[in-house]
């Protein structure tokens, strides 16, 4: 059965890929930003992602609440670097969706 630790794996190349995609000019901003998102969200991020393994939670379950989850992110880097809130909600987004492509990866059945 897939592991937390195997998302994480999954989930930390899919933040690599997406800030030396999108937001290279601030990768260590952006590195910071996600990595403190993560922290923030890491035991909601195991229980939820051991129901997925387990079968107790679909993918679009784990969506809807990782997109509440979503609204207490700080990016307080990201702030500092001078970003305007629609670059900083186009950087959780993606944030985000990187989560859900790491769970879509891991967790295929679910």
């Amino acid at each position: 059965m897939p592991s937390f630790d195997d998302f994480t794996k999954e989930l930390s190349g899919e933040i690599k890929d997406l800030v030396q995609k999108n937001w290279k000019d601030l990768s260590a901003q952006a590195t910071e930003d996600a990595g403190a998102f993560l922290t923030q969200s890491q035991d909601d991020l195991k229980r939820w992602t051991q129901l997925l393994a387990q079968k107790q939670l679909t993918l679009r379950d784990f969506e809807f609440l990782l997109a509440a989850k979503k609204d207490v992110a700080a990016l307080t880097a990201l702030k500092r670097a001078g970003l305007a809130q629609v670059q900083l909600d186009r950087f959780l987004a993606g944030v985000v969706g990187a989560i859900i492509n790491s769970a879509a990866k891991i967790f295929p059945s679910a």
